[in-house]
């Protein structure tokens, strides 16, 4: 009987076939050296990178996966083109939409797509979004900033996904403000995309960092082609940076009325810039922020929970700071008790607070752990001592009056006022 192995890569996620070694039937001492054979084999393949091993045989089948708990066969495993629900059903929220528009419904959780630039990451990205899809994910957040459309939508191609069937969301940089840039940055996410339409369409920031920011940093903004300085009109006096939000906001509210866009959002915003918007007649239904267990904003909860506004977590494990969280740390206990990771509490927090959540994962286990967040439910009293724990890793860029700029006294980033700031 032939023991063969199929490999796949889980970065690349190449999938292969080799033989191991072949016994004979009732021969134990062929047995043992197969079983022998698997180990070496897997041991040696393991070296350097992580894959999923599977051993079939005639009447034998071990699956050697890591965090998987229940074994994985020939017929489990996602190929080019193919579908499975393996990842679980996510609850929505509906969103405010302008009367004739709609309805729009945000799914709680969402793939992050911001893993990073150049090359190398634009492999992860492809890879991790056709994954995502291809087990049943649906929901996905974009950027243009992030310089990795054309991966997604690649990605998206590939899984034979229907567009209907997909929440897509996307966000203009902050230079790109402007009527005519906002539209033009619309139109070259969505042909990068390879779709016609966003179900949510965001401000990603309120305005540019100040312009003693090296524009070395962040450094892919030239890659993407074009770079801060391509938007002078906004930082002169005469215009402004309130004048360059109303005129973007004008170019969605366009959108959204052709159909183009279901929603509206923005990111990082105050309750100023918020109302500014508001004051036209149409309002951002999304406002997506830092929020995590130890940061998290009451005056811009409670202006989104009187305003129809729904808030969106980005780095909802406060950069990964959560997920290491000491044995003896407030969250680690109640995680034991729920039987659940320490990121699925954390997450938990945010989706039982009624905020929706986008956490990257490049890895099927990692998405299943981040989505299998809506099958139990944290106590009154967990969410009250969640809700005053600290975290050593507060990012700290969506206070209600505060934004990340150059601290030019020591030379590094600091907390400054949207004001003080001239936005």
């Amino acid at each position: 009987i032939a023991l063969n192995m199929i490999g796949i890569d889980a970065q690349t996620e190449t999938a292969f076939q080799f033989n191991i070694c072949t016994r004979q039937s009732g021969d134990s001492e062929s047995d043992d050296t197969c079983y022998m054979s698997v180990i070496l084999a897997f041991c040696t393949m393991l070296h350097g990178r992580t894959l999923i091993l599977v051993v079939v045989s005639g009447a034998m089948q071990v699956a050697l996966a890591g965090g998987h708990e229940q074994p994985l066969t020939p017929d489990s495993i996602v190929g080019p083109g193919s579908i499975t629900d393996a990842l679980p059903a996510v609850p929505t929220v509906p969103l405010w939409v302008p009367q004739g528009v709609g309805p729009v419904n945000l799914p709680l959780s969402g793939l992050g797509t911001a893993f990073g630039w150049g090359p190398a990451a634009q492999n992860v990205t492809h890879d991790a979004v056709l994954l995502y899809l291809q087990n049943g994910g649906r929901t996905l957040h974009t950027a243009w900033m992030y310089c990795n459309l054309e991966a997604i939508g690649q990605a998206i191609n590939e899984s034979g996904v229907p567009r209907d069937d997909l929440f897509i969301m996307g966000m203009f940089p902050q230079w790109h403000m402007g009527y005519a840039e906002t539209l033009a940055s619309f139109n070259s996410s969505i042909t990068q995309l390879g779709v016609s339409r966003l179900d949510l369409f965001m401000f990603h920031w309120p305005g540019l960092f100040p312009e003693n920011l090296p524009m070395t940093d962040p450094p892919h903004i030239e890659t993407c082609g074009i770079p801060v300085t391509a938007m002078p009109k906004c930082k002169q006096a005469s215009w402004g940076w309130k004048q360059c939000r109303l005129d973007s906001w004008r170019a969605m509210t366009e959108l959204q009325a052709a159909g183009k866009v279901g929603a509206l959002g923005v990111s990082n915003f105050n309750i100023d810039q918020m109302e500014e918007l508001k004051a036209t007649g149409n309002r951002p239904a999304v406002n997506q922020v830092e929020y995590h267990i130890g940061f998290h904003d009451d005056i811009v909860n409670a202006y989104a929970a009187n305003n129809s506004v729904v808030l969106q977590a980005y780095s909802p494990l406060a950069g990964g700071a959560l997920a290491k969280a000491d044995a003896n740390a407030t969250i680690s206990v109640i995680a034991r008790a729920h039987n659940r990771s320490v990121a699925q509490v954390a997450l938990r927090f945010i989706a039982q607070g009624g905020v929706a959540a986008i956490p990257k994962a490049a890895t099927l286990d990692y998405m299943a752990e981040n989505m299998g967040v809506f099958d139990f439910a944290l106590t009154a009293s967990e969410m009250v001592e969640l809700g005053a724990a600290a975290t050593p890793n507060r990012r700290g860029v969506s206070d209600a009056e505060s934004m990340m700029c150059v601290d030019t006294t020591q030379g590094k980033m600091a907390r400054c006022s949207y004001l003080d700031a001239g936005l």
